[in-house]
């Protein structure tokens, strides 16, 4: 299963996430493309800077690999496209090939990479100078995007396939022909940070719900706000609350990220105030909706939830538990549970 799925998408992504073959196979030479015969300069290097990322999956180091080629009077030529395809990352000791695939939940200590980025995810800041690069002209450019679940750093090089079958390497005798890639433990958040703030009541005009609490939450960690990327599964589907109050049934919560309501399905036993989110979105973070279900409306509430379970993944691609309860009062606060 995909990682990068919530539970009710991860068979049909795993599927079609991308039904491309390998290029490497698939590209004809073109008529009149001048010969090369070796390799002059053949780089590997962070494009964003940085050489570290948490090793969840899901958050993505675009490396670039940068080639130029000469004929066999030394002169650079262009590169054609047969052998720009054929550019692959592979481990520097082994020469063995990086697997091209997203990294899969039953996956055990992988190193993957995919030819597209996800932009729901994020790569660490990074301030210092960006190493390597080639001047002039003649040279190609190749990009991938890294991804892995290991716990260890793992050294990278390129590899470029001649038209007649030879392999040349990138490797520790050329300048930026290699790269380290460190992988950190994916960072698990605590109570503490996450941030439920009380924006707003507002009414709501209709047969079954009489007004609305608004909530907003968000995740701080150093003084850093971590942007939510997505809602990956919320548990039970909607916050449950009995009433004291004689005109109201009880009171409902739900969640909603870019004030879309896809998560949830079509048969709730509750009308679903979704258009609300809109006004009250903020990127990166939740709008936690608490519903005043009225007395003698069409909404049905058997029972009530002692917390609710909201897991997200943040924008470093970490996924986060978030428990949610509420207070005894009359209506209910609710609060982020320890």
């Amino acid at each position: 299963m995909d990682i990068n799925a919530g539970p009710e998408q991860a068979e049909a992504l795993s599927a079609s996430f991308d039904e491309r073959l390998h290029p490497s196979n698939e590209v004809a030479p073109s008529p009149g493309d001048e010969q090369w015969e070796t390799v002059k300069d053949f780089q590997i290097i962070a494009a964003d800077g940085g050489n570290t990322l948490y090793g969840n999956g899901r958050q993505q180091m675009k490396l670039r690999v940068l080639v130029r080629v000469t004929n066999a009077l030394n002169m650079p030529v262009d590169l054609d496209e047969q052998s720009l395809a054929s550019i692959a990352l592979v481990d520097t000791h082994t020469h063995k090939p990086l697997a091209w695939s997203v990294v899969k939940s039953d996956d055990v200590e992988v190193w993957k990479f995919v030819y597209d980025p996800d932009p729901r995810f994020k790569s660490f800041p990074y301030h210092g100078p960006i190493k390597g690069g080639l001047e002039g002209s003649k040279f190609s450019v190749r990009e991938f995007y890294v991804s892995t679940n290991a716990s260890s750093s793992i050294s990278l090089s390129a590899s470029i396939t001649r038209r007649d079958g030879k392999v040349f390497y990138s490797g520790l005798k050329t300048e930026f022909g290699t790269i380290t890639l460190n992988a950190l433990a994916p960072a698990v958040y605590q109570g503490h940070h996450f941030h439920l703030k009380y924006v707003a009541q507002r009414p709501y005009h209709s047969a079954n719900i009489a007004k609305l609490d608004v909530y907003a939450l968000r995740i701080v960690a150093d003084n850093q706000r971590i942007g939510i990327a997505r809602i990956y599964e919320v548990y039970p589907s909607a916050f449950l609350r009995f009433s004291r109050h004689p005109d109201y049934l009880g009171y409902y919560t739900t969640a909603y990220l870019n004030a879309s309501p896809d998560h949830y399905g079509r048969h709730m036993s509750f009308e679903m105030p979704h258009a609300v989110a809109q006004y009250y979105d903020v990127p990166g973070e939740l709008t936690l909706l608490m519903s005043y279900a009225k007395t003698g409306g069409r909404s049905q509430l058997r029972e009530e939830h002692d917390h609710w379970r909201l897991n997200v993944i943040d924008m470093y691609g970490n996924l986060q538990i978030i428990r949610i309860a509420s207070s005894d009062d009359s209506p209910p606060r609710l609060m982020v549970q320890a």
